[in-house]
């Protein structure tokens, strides 16, 4: 496995409210940005968390935490990976290959498989970024 690193600097608000309401009705045309930050966590996908109608979201900045930009996915969006995440009791941060027989990449989508068995596969390139302390590093599989 391969490991590059650039180091991008998040800033991270502890004490924020996270409320989801309702996107600014100009923002729905604007891409998502992944990897982005929601509650101090990663996200390189359309994510359910924050909210309890069970709708998709995606920031549309890199911080969500900071900048509180988002608009709603499509209803179709794939699971999204959640680092770090437990498996067979042991840390990953980043897209993993173990316990694949094809050998293909996959991450769990809650933060402990271990418990919910829930998880996908990465995407095609095989590339995910997780943000580790103020590190994002860059792993390939």
């Amino acid at each position: 496995k391969k490991e590059y690193s650039s180091f991008l600097i998040f800033a991270i608000t502890m004490n924020s409210s996270f409320l989801l309401s309702g996107p600014d009705e100009n923002v729905e045309s604007l891409p998502c940005v992944f990897p982005f930050v929601f509650k101090n966590q990663v996200y390189t996908g359309c994510t359910t968390n924050g909210r309890s109608d069970g709708r998709y979201w995606c920031a549309i900045s890199s911080n969500y935490n900071i900048d509180r930009m988002w608009r709603f996915c499509s209803e179709e969006s794939d699971p999204t990976c959640v680092f770090p995440f437990i498996y067979k009791d042991k840390l990953y941060t980043t897209c993993t290959a173990d316990g694949m027989r094809n050998g293909r990449c996959w991450c769990a989508t809650t933060s402990n498989y271990d418990i919910d068995k829930k998880w996908t596969y990465c995407n095609i390139t095989g590339r995910t970024e997780a943000v580790v302390v103020a590190v994002a590093k860059y792993y390939y599989c």
